[in-house]
């Protein structure tokens, strides 16, 4: 739909969940979690034919979602789950696995993770979520998790590509380490960034509202005060300069609006 809600269009007809959509920076093709396949697995639609593509689970470990692209339209950022032979114990429901960072090209091929694969079978989950990829393409931003018996702990994590992963200890020191976020964005030229949080060890804390932090002055501010959950935030700078390869170049968000009109 347009920016301003109007011009509705229905992209998918199927009876199960499609999620998660992330658009390509050319404004041809939306990536998103979809359970078609009897598993949960990153496709891609081309917006100029309807077809969908399937590029995970193919082959090995089946499920897979959350995808965002290389801000260049060449790769795409994803989370996959890694096991399902966590050792059983209390305090765990059944099938809970270890889920990691992975990139792939935007056709799908070379899939590899980002950080070491947790090992099956350990005392300890570690699940890692929404990856985001930053303008400038030197980083990921992502919710890393671990479980070991009851006790959970979840922090935002940034990593630059090839380099080392910095914890953001200063919003964990704020808002504590028992919280989960819904979607992290890099925002207003990757001086901040936005996500929505829920603190789980306050129960009268049982939604999502929305925080942005900024790098530079290692602030949190809180944006929304709700009794609903705020979910699954974006954000876009504004029309964005692209030059798909064989094109003339133009504006995403010019591209976007042609689109929906």
């Amino acid at each position: 739909m347009n920016a301003n809600g109007k011009h509705l269009q229905r992209l998918t007809h199927n009876d199960v969940s499609d999620t998660l959509p992330s658009w390509s920076p050319d404004g041809t093709r939306i990536a998103f979690t979809s359970g078609r396949s009897g598993d949960y697995e990153v496709h891609v639609i081309d917006l100029a034919t309807l077809a969908v593509t399937q590029l995970t689970g193919l082959v090995g470990e089946k499920g897979a979602g959350a995808p965002h692209w290389s801000p260049d339209g060449t790769q795409i950022v994803y989370e996959k789950f890694i096991s399902n032979r966590v050792k059983r114990r209390p305090g765990f429901r059944s099938g809970f696995s270890h889920k990691n960072i992975y990139v792939m090209s935007a056709k799908g091929e070379d899939q590899l993770p980002v950080l070491p694969d947790p090992k099956p079978g350990s005392d300890t989950v570690i699940m890692r979520f929404y990856p985001c990829w930053s303008a400038d393409s030197k980083r990921l931003v992502f919710l890393d998790c671990t479980w070991k018996g009851k006790d959970q702990k979840c922090k935002i994590s940034v990593m630059r590509i090839g380099g080392k992963v910095q914890v953001l200890q200063d919003i964990h020191d704020k808002l504590g380490n028992d919280a989960l976020t819904s979607g992290i964005r890099w925002i207003e030229n990757d001086t901040a960034l936005l996500f929505a949080l829920r603190k789980m060890d306050n129960p009268n804390a049982k939604v999502y509202n929305l925080y942005r932090y900024e790098f530079e002055t290692r602030t949190i501010k809180r944006l929304t005060h709700t009794l609903i959950n705020e979910k699954q935030p974006d954000w876009i700078e504004g029309p964005l300069s692209v030059s798909p390869q064989g094109k003339l170049p133009t504006l995403w968000g010019e591209k976007k609006q042609t689109f929906s009109q």
